[in-house]
Order: C-alpha cells, then structure tokens, then sequence
C-alpha cells in the first residue's frame, strides 16, 4: 500500500475558495461541522492512497432479478458478486487502514449494496454516518466531462441501537445543493451485523427514492461511497472511492465516479418499471409517463396507470397494451390530466403482479405571474406595511422556485405558497388584512433599511395574543443548514416559554455562523420590526439559539449585550466562525478577552457530554471563562445526549430558569 500523506484542511480551503469564486456571493460557503472539524486537524489524520487504478467500479454492476433479503449478511447466493475496493482511506496517525470492500448490483426497482469491514466491533455513535460506524452514497446526474453535479442525492446511513437516533439509520443528508433531511421511503432497508470479525452494511434502496435515477433510462449515474469507521473514542478513519472534501458539505456540488451496468437478464415473468417525466405540471396540462418493460421473450402485457388524490380516491384510471420484444423496450403514454384542478396527487401504475409503483404529482395554479404581481401592488395600501412586505415576498420566492425546480421534482410547498398568495391577495382586493390578525407561527417580512431587500423571518404570537397587553420576547437563531421556518419545529418550538411572543431571523443564509454580511443587521432589524408590529415588553428579551445559532447568542450579545435580559445556548460551539470561514480574525468564544461584555449576565448553557458534532469539552471550557469573567451560568448536561435538543428533565429546568429571570428585577 503505497502512502501519499496530504492536508486535508489544503484540499477543503481550496474546494471553499473555488465555490466562493464562481459565486461571487458574500456570504461564507460552508462546510457541515463534521467536515470542518477534519479541515481543522481535530481528527489528526493522513491520506493513504489505497489503489491507483481508475478501474475501481468495474466491471459492471450485476443484474439481480429478485431483491435479496436485508438482514446485513451477505447471501450466499450473492457471493459472486465481485469485491470493490475502495480507493483511499484518510487514517488516524499511528493507525493501520482497516481491511473494507463493498459489492454492487441492481433490479428493476433498486440498487443493493454490501459493505464488509474488518473490526471485532460495531460502534453506535451519535450520527454514525458522520462519527462512525456507518457510510455515505452519492447518485448524482453527471455533467460534461464529469465535472462536481448540482443534482445528486446523499444517502447517510448509520449503525443504530438507541430508538432516539433512529432517524438515523438511513436519510438522505443532502439533495440538490440545497435540501438536507430528506427521509427515505419505508421500502428502502438497512441492516448492519457485527459477527466472526468484521461488520458489514446491507442495503436496499429503492430507485423509486432517488427519482428520477434509473439504469435503464438514465443516459447515466454518478457514485460516490465514503466509509466512516469509529477509532477509540473519539476518532474516525474514513475510506472511499472518489475523495471528495465535501462529500459531506452544505451547499455544494459533488464528485462521482460512473457506473456500468450490466443488461439485464429476466428468465421468469415480464418486468417493469415507470415513472411520470415530470412531477409537476401547471393545471391544464398533460401528464406523460415513461416506461421501460424487459421481457425474457416477446409477449404483451399491460400498463395500468390510476391518478389519485391526496385522500386516495381515484380519479383518473387508464389501461395501455404494452407490445415486449425480448430485452428492454421503451415506450411513452400520455395521461389526460388537463381537467385536473390544482392540487397534490398521486401516480400509481402496475403491470401484472410482478411491477408496480408511485410518484407524487404537483398541479400548480395556472396563475399569470405578472398579472398578480400587478394584483399585489394595488393591494398595498389596503393593508399593512408588514403584510404587503410579506405577500411580495412569497411572490419574489414562488417566481425564484418555479424557476429553479427540476421537472423530475414534486413542489407541494410552492403550491401551497401560491395558493395561499392568492387566496391572501383575494381577501386583501376585498379589504381584509388575514395576515395582521394571525396567531400561531406565521413566516413574515421585512424590508431591510440596509439594502432595501426584503427579508424573512418567523414569529410566533400565543392564541390568546391581546394587543391591550404586553409580552416578553424569545429571539430564536436556527442552526447550520436550517432556517428561520425551525422556530416552528421539534425541539425550537418547545424552547418557547409560555405567554411569550417569538421570533426567528434568517441572518441572511442557512450556514454563515451568523457573521457574514449583515446577519446582525438582520436580526437587529427583526427584532425593531417585530417591537414595533407587536406589544412587546423590551426589557423582557430573551436569545437563544441551537448549535450554530448557539455561537450565533454569543456573536449577538457581544455586540448588543444590553439588548437582552438573559441567554440560552443550546448545543453550541464557541469558536464556530473560524472554523466554518478558516478567518482567524472571526471573534473565538474561548478567548477570554471577548467574554468580558458578559459579565453578570444571566446564561442557560446545555450540551450532551456524547455530542459529536459540537465538542462537548470546548462548551465545558467555555462556561469555566463565563463564569470567572462573571456571568451567572446554569450549566445542564445529558451523559448520553448526541447533538440534539433539551430531555423532558432538561426542559423543565430550562422553564424554572426563565420563570426565575423574569421574577428577578432588572
């Protein structure tokens, strides 16, 4: 095994600079936490380069006619299919590469995978696709000259034994550059055994679940695998095929290699698969479906295709004679969906009993887009300033949407958001403001005095909200890869007090640690604006903030410490801004002589002692400084808490300290 020992840290900067090039944009381009936190040498590793040849894929991926059983072994029946190396392997110093391969093949209706590692144990961490034991899969649409691909999904899959991070046995971690959390379907299984000195993963991922991916129809798919295996305690060695630095990245296209596959060889009945050409259309029009049929001889069969609506009740059903030659054939049926109002559908098909499925289909509102937006305009001054900001804002965003989403893609919330636009605007022609009386949790905008752009932001108002009273107010920051929209959320939801108002700023982007161009603008400008729409009681102000909105508190309070009456951090990282831009000169939270601004000020700290993600040792660190530069911290910790939210026990702590804080005078 030759060894070409690299800065991982190098290649990451690299990566970032080029992305931030091509975008001209401002705000950081980041990295997930994990990826950082190996830039950044937390993980002391060497790259080992564990095969030179490009050949690493073939020979072509096996055809499999039935689905093998998931159990995490492999069968012996699939035990001539052809062990895969993996490429590469960054290593912990002082440490061999463990001995992996994986095995490939494919069906009508999915791709396996078999992953075999030598280790005496299988290890459960706290999200294991990231820390061990456990993988990540990229199926990505190539480009030219297989340059990175914006459409991809990546499939994170993880070693579980606690039901509590079921979750994260397998989802999809990211897809298309700017989704992340995508759940699987149920039919996609995942096992993982520990037996005679090695682990191994089984996988079944239905091709229904990366839509619109297919051997048979795809010109072709791109393949990723990354292995991560835990080392000791706290570290990971990582193997994989196209060494990708951010493979695990938000807001970033991804490498692939290309995989072959072998045709298909059917000895028993016909078999086929489906799937709409697009999934969503505007009212009126015609819905096509794709088909592929591969047949051991030449025969006919049958295409059944039912369009049904959210309820299950079908509407539309059509039956369409399939001519098979042997081998694949192709063919295209046009389903008259042009009666259909806007909605949220479903497609099924079959044929025989052999070959079935279904894909969600969005009818968007046939709505002329310039038409509303001249609606919208002559609304304005019917209602408030807020509400007028709010509406053009959906408006801007559905445009930016149906602008940016593939024709392979569902798009339920644009539809709902244009419907709700017009339903909303249709009240506002008749005198009716919906949007000034709403309760609840309701995404709103401003326009920012910065740079004139309107900005989101979500506020949540009590049922029982009296505008003849006055309310204390949570500020909430989201974390890395989330929004403002979390404050709705498990977990955020649950950290608002009783009989407060809420509210949750963007701060200009998903993953900017809350220090990138007037992220603190944004969220000074949410808080005047929701002062000034809302009867809030300003000496009653309360920032809190999870994982990266937890050294967002921080970044804030330093730079407006008489703004609020107390602090909540709640799995944070104090020298966050570093490491998500490589800046030396963002503010560290470590370093005492930026804690001074918080002195006697009042501070919840929470973080779970197994957290992966957020060292749990440099919260530890930073309420000891806190707390001997004078600030009065309660610390709460959960022995066994990964990187998440409060317990139920933790909960209730949080709730005692608040009530306390507002008890107490100012």
């Amino acid at each position: 095994m030759q060894h070409l020992y690299g800065s991982l840290k190098d290649r990451v900067i690299k990566a970032l600079m080029a992305i931030v090039i091509v975008r001209l944009c401002p705000i950081f381009t980041t990295v997930a936490i994990h990826e950082v936190a190996m830039a950044q040498g937390q993980f002391d590793q060497e790259f080992a380069r564990l095969d030179a040849s490009p050949k690493v894929l073939e020979p072509q991926i096996d055809f499999l006619e039935q689905a093998p059983v998931i159990d995490g072994l492999l069968d012996d029946s699939l035990r001539f299919l052809p062990e895969r190396r993996f490429a590469f392997a960054y290593v912990p110093k002082g440490e061999s590469v463990i001995p992996a391969n994986y095995r490939l093949a494919y069906g009508t209706g999915f791709l396996y995978l078999y992953l075999e590692a030598s280790s005496r144990q299988l290890v459960f961490r706290d999200r294991a696709y990231q820390n061990g034991d456990g993988f990540q899969m990229v199926i990505a649409n190539p480009r030219p000259d297989q340059a990175p691909s914006e459409e991809f999904y990546v499939l994170a899959c993880s070693a579980v034994k606690e039901p509590s991070l079921e979750w994260t046995r397998r989802i999809f971690w990211y897809y298309n550059v700017q989704r992340i959390f995508v759940p699987t379907s149920e039919h996609c299984k995942l096992e993982s055994r520990q037996s005679e000195g090695k682990i191994s993963f089984e996988l079944l991922l239905p091709w229904a679940d990366v839509h619109p991916y297919h051997p048979w129809i795809s010109r072709q798919i791109g393949f990723n695998l990354r292995f991560i295996k835990a080392i000791g305690s706290d570290d990971a060695m990582f193997l994989g095929l196209v060494d990708d630095p951010l493979m695990g990245a938000e807001e970033s296209k991804r490498q692939y290699a290309l995989l072959s596959f072998q045709p298909p060889n059917i000895h028993g009945v016909s078999q086929m698969f489906a799937q709409p050409a697009r999934s969503h259309i505007v009212a009126g029009d015609t819905l096509e479906v794709s088909s592929v049929t591969v047949a051991p001889d030449a025969r006919a069969s049958e295409l059944t295709i039912g369009v049904y609506t959210g309820e299950g009740e079908r509407i539309l059903y059509q039956r369409v004679p399939q001519d098979c030659s042997s081998g694949i054939v192709h063919s295209h049926t046009q389903v008259n969906t042009s009666e259909l109002p806007s909605g949220g559908y479903i497609v099924r098909w079959s044929a025989g009993s052999t070959s079935c499925g279904e894909r969600g289909l969005t009818i968007l509102p046939s709505e002329d887009m310039h038409l509303l937006d001249k609606r919208l305009r002559a609304v304005a001054d019917k209602i408030s300033t807020s509400s007028a900001n709010t509406l053009e804002l959906m408006l801007e965003e559905s445009q930016l949407q149906l602008r940016l989403t593939y024709p392979y893609e569902t798009c339920g919330q644009l539809r709902l958001k244009l419907e709700s636009l017009l339903e909303l605007v249709s009240h506002a022609e008749r005198g009716d403001d919906d949007l000034a009386s709403m309760s609840g949790f309701a995404r709103k905008a401003y326009r920012s005095r910065i740079d004139g752009t309107l900005q989101p932001y979500m506020v949540y108002l009590p049922s029982d909200y009296d505008s003849g009273k006055s309310y204390p107010l949570l500020v909430y920051l989201h974390g890395s890869a989330s929004d403002e929209t979390s404050l709705s959320k498990r977990g955020a939801r649950d950290i608002i007090p009783q009989g407060f108002v809420a509210v949750a700023p963007n701060g200009r982007g998903r993953s900017n640690a809350f220090c990138a161009d007037h992220s603190q603008d944004d969220i000074s400008e949410v808080i005047t604006t929701v002062t000034q729409d809302y009867s809030i009681d300003t000496d009653i102000i309360l920032l809190a903030g999870f994982s990266m909105g937890g050294y967002g508190v921080l970044r804030t309070a330093a730079e407006t410490p008489d703004r609020f009456r107390a602090l909540a951090i709640m799995s944070g990282d104090p020298n966050l801004a570093q490491k998500y831009t490589g800046d030396s000169t963002q503010l560290n939270f470590l370093d005492e002589r930026n804690l001074r601004t918080f002195a006697n000020m009042q501070m919840f700290v929470f973080h779970g002692e197994n957290d992966k993600n957020a060292p749990y040792e440099s919260t530890r660190e930073l309420v000891d400084k806190l707390r001997k530069v004078g600030a009065r911290v309660l610390f709460i910790t959960e022995a066994e808490k990964g990187h998440d939210f409060l317990n139920s026990t933790t909960l209730k702590k949080y709730r005692e300290w608040i009530g306390d804080i507002i008890a107490e005078p100012r």
